[in-house]
């Protein structure tokens, strides 16, 4: 064995999973070990095995093959600490945002993601993108503590006991549990996107009737602002009032809209009628005339001789 390792230039030999020894039967996990222990002794290249918390109840099952188990030494790696290096980790994580408002990593942000996660990578990770993905869903756009936290509860379910344990610090709990249930992220945002998918679409239908109606009540604008007009009424005050009309009337037919407006000019106008300035009317047609000729409709002419304001500015949706 040692030959062929050298062969192959073999520099290091890493056995992983070690822990799944347990689940054998007829005594083949002390079977498994004497021959990594026969391995480690022949084979002349440093052995690693490794394996979750479990796996110290296999290379503990007695002091010959802990001895050899752990060859040049053995090494527990614990979650990381809230240090500088969780910090490097969490500031460049932070620069890796998808949502509409980018929100700025505060210490009340890291010291939650770090109490939700324990400082397992893994975990903080998958929590960071989590809870993109639910304030994307819920349309909220921005990562606050709450919202880490709620999804911690809710979408982390499976690693709570083992998190709890650690955050107690009870190691001893951890040999409970086989090891942290990997998330599948896939899965998640498919099974949420049909949610997003569901807001989207509603957005897009909200959109659409707004876009309907403003086309409607320009529609509307324009035949009354021609109305009024046909009556010999100033562009400016036609304009004014067809929008007060409308905006008071929203759902009123024509000749409602008609009624109002020409109640609005009454009530604008001075105890003696003002004479119409004719040189004005003649204009008006004037312009009125050359745009049919270019097949303009008479408010089209008037809005493009500066007449008319362009009445969008109007709207506000």
């Amino acid at each position: 064995m040692g030959q062929i390792a050298r062969l192959h230039c073999v520099g290091a030999l890493i056995i992983d999973e070690i822990q799944h020894l347990l689940t054998t039967r007829d005594n083949n996990s002390e079977k498994m070990m004497n021959f990594f222990v026969t391995l480690v002794n022949e084979i002349g290249v440093p052995v690693m095995m490794i394996g979750t918390m479990r796996a110290k109840s296999v290379l503990q099952q007695d002091f010959r093959q802990a001895r050899r188990g752990s060859g040049q030494g053995d090494m527990v790696w614990q979650q990381m600490k809230k240090d500088d290096d969780w910090d490097l980790l969490i500031e460049s994580m932070w620069n890796y945002q998808w949502i509409r408002y980018k929100t700025e990593l505060t210490e009340e942000l890291n010291q939650t993601l770090y109490e939700e996660s324990q400082g397992i990578v893994d975990i903080a990770v998958k929590l960071f993108a989590l809870s993109q993905g639910r304030a994307i869903e819920t349309g909220e756009e921005k990562i606050t503590p709450a919202l880490i936290r709620r999804v911690a509860k809710d979408d982390l379910k499976l690693v709570q006991p083992m998190l709890k344990a650690l955050k107690d610090g009870r190691i001893s709990e951890l040999e409970k549990y086989e090891d942290i249930m990997p998330m599948d992220i896939a899965e998640y945002l498919q099974y949420h996107q049909s949610k997003i998918d569901l807001r989207a679409t509603i957005q897009k239908k909200k959109e659409l009737q707004a876009l309907k109606r403003r086309e409607r009540e320009i529609s509307n604008l324009e035949k009354l602002m021609v109305a009024l007009m046909n009556l010999d009424i100033d562009p400016t005050l036609a304009e004014k009032v067809a929008s007060k009309a409308i905006k008071d009337l929203p759902e009123a037919s024509q000749a409602e809209l008609m009624e109002r407006a020409l109640n609005l000019i009454k009530e604008r106008m001075e105890p003696s009628k003002s004479k119409v300035n004719q040189s004005s009317k003649n204009t008006l047609r004037v312009i009125i005339d050359k745009g049919r000729k270019q097949k303009l409709s008479a408010y089209e002419s008037l809005r493009e001789a500066g007449y008319i304001k362009a009445p969008l500015d109007e709207f506000v949706i």
